[in-house]
């Protein structure tokens, strides 16, 4: 029981959802501060993917994070981002606006129902024109990275292999990319380059893409059209990095084998003070399992 409630604790802390819904003072109830937002564009198409990852935050206690992504295409940008992390900021800012509902119902609602669980970590969006990207990678309890990087150009392998997805006839690639390899199923029928994360540059819209040890999975789910209102953006979060991208993964790294020293040095715990992980973990640390490990 202790262990479940530890697992349950370190998720939502993983997830950090008090990076998005600001609280304003302590006391009962506290009224939500408008979660900062940078916009970048408004998507004009959504696709949805299901997305699935495995990693292990305790010795010999496996955890699998299933959930929704979204895939949001603009004129000028494009986005992906955790579907749950997107609904928890629309609730937020319908409460902040309309003051709709009362707080503890809201806070009930975010934490008990399971679709305001986050579960992709990964933030993404792309300057079309730029070819640049700009990412965010948040860790548990508080350590949020954020860093550009040109879109990378993927050394694609067209197969002569084919089926179909929803219907939808696609074609099969592959590729090595982040330490990984990957297979991909892509739809020429949407003859857009595009795909979740940073996949790119294939003849048509990637409908699914799985690395080979199953460790990532995006698998598509529905696409829709937008007339208006979807936009694609980056929360601002607060005591973010902002660096660079070797920088921040030797940090995500390091932060992996040693989570108190990482928690102390940006000022999150005191000298003398010991994280809950390195309690939980015995001083193991958390495995080093990013979706890019190159």
């Amino acid at each position: 029981m202790k262990r479940f409630i530890f697992i349950t604790i370190l998720l939502i802390s993983l997830y950090d959802v008090s990076a998005q819904i600001k609280i304003e003072s302590v006391g009962a109830p506290s009224p939500i501060k408008l979660p900062h937002k940078e916009v970048f564009d408004s998507a004009k198409i959504t696709v949805f993917y299901d997305y699935g990852s495995k990693d292990s935050f305790l010795r010999n206690i496996p955890v699998k994070r299933y959930g929704e992504v979204l895939l949001l295409i603009g004129d000028r940008y494009m986005g992906t981002m955790d579907k749950a992390s997107f609904l928890i900021d629309s609730v937020t800012a319908d409460y902040y606006w309309n003051k709709t509902g009362n707080f503890d119902d809201l806070m009930n609602l975010i934490v008990n129902d399971e679709r305001y669980r986050p579960s992709y970590n990964y933030p993404v969006v792309v300057d079309l024109d730029k070819q640049e990207a700009i990412l965010q990678n948040s860790m548990f309890f508080g350590l949020h990275y954020k860093y550009k990087q040109q879109l990378p150009r993927i050394d694609w392998k067209l197969e002569n292999e084919e089926k179909k997805i929803k219907g939808i006839r696609c074609l099969k690639a592959t590729c090595r990319f982040g330490g990984r390899d990957w297979t991909a199923w892509y739809a020429p029928e949407y003859a857009m380059p595009y795909g979740p994360y940073l996949f790119n540059g294939l003849p048509g819209l990637i409908m699914q893409v799985v690395d080979k040890k199953k460790n990532f999975a995006f698998k598509f789910k529905g696409i829709e059209k937008n007339s208006s209102g979807r936009y694609i953006y980056m929360n601002k979060i607060e005591n973010e990095i902002e660096t660079t991208r070797e920088k921040a993964r030797e940090g995500i790294k390091n932060a992996c084998k040693d989570p108190t020293a990482a928690m102390r040095a940006e000022g999150l715990i005191s000298q003398d003070e010991k994280s809950i992980v390195e309690v939980y973990t015995q001083g193991h640390g958390v495995p080093y399992n990013p979706i890019e490990l190159e």
